[in-house]
């Protein structure tokens, strides 16, 4: 083996030791990272099983364990862990688990989470559970309604209402005297009854 090879060899393990090292000791403070989070709310837990097994109150070791559950969600979150979305969320295979279909007659909601029965969870884009959802879908028969036309400036069209007959209109009065009407002829008398009766 000649000596620039072995040197080179050497050169080579050495910077593989280094990387081992710096990989050891980069575990060794996320391991840290981890049990310093944790370790809080795991003691916590411990305080309020011990009160329990002294006989606290119900409502008292509930009020403890909620404390507990919010810190250990409080570490996870700090840690990376993020909900995976839910509710009104479009169906996703990848993150969610669907447990059961319900029919819709929302075009809008098919293939949309209507519910979920557990929330899902991941670290960036690693799942660590999938979210167990209730999905809608539209049946195969369905159809759109209708649109009924829209009338004129935006009102709905409504069928007309007969009108009531209009009365005449009366004329206006007038200043303008009327003219008087003529007396009726009388008729002509009989020429016997204008004769003297002793002629």
């Amino acid at each position: 083996m000649s000596g620039r090879f072995q040197e080179e060899h050497l050169h080579l393990e050495a910077a593989q030791r280094r990387l081992k090292q710096e990989a050891d000791i980069q575990w060794a403070r996320q391991r840290e990272k981890v049990i310093r989070t944790l370790f809080e709310p795991f003691q916590n837990l411990r305080r309020s099983l011990e009160a329990a097994e002294k006989g606290a109150s119900a409502e008292s070791h509930a009020e403890g364990l909620r404390a507990v559950v919010k810190q250990f969600m409080d570490a996870f979150l700090n840690l990376g862990l993020e909900e995976v979305p839910g509710k009104g969320a479009r169906f996703d295979p990848n993150v969610h688990e669907a447990l059961t279909v319900v029919t819709v007659r929302d075009r809008a909601l098919d293939n949309v989470v209507i519910d979920v029965i557990n929330a899902g969870w991941r670290v960036g884009e690693r799942l660590i559970t999938p979210a167990r959802v209730i999905v809608g879908q539209l049946p195969e028969d369905f159809a759109e309604p209708a649109e009924e036309p829209a009338a004129e400036n935006g009102a709905e069209a409504a069928d007309p209402e007969p009108r009531a007959e209009e009365a005449p209109a009366e004329e206006p009065p007038t200043d303008e005297p009327r003219a008087e009407e003529a007396p009726a002829e009388e008729p002509p008398a009989d020429d016997a009854a204008d004769r003297d009766p002793e002629a």
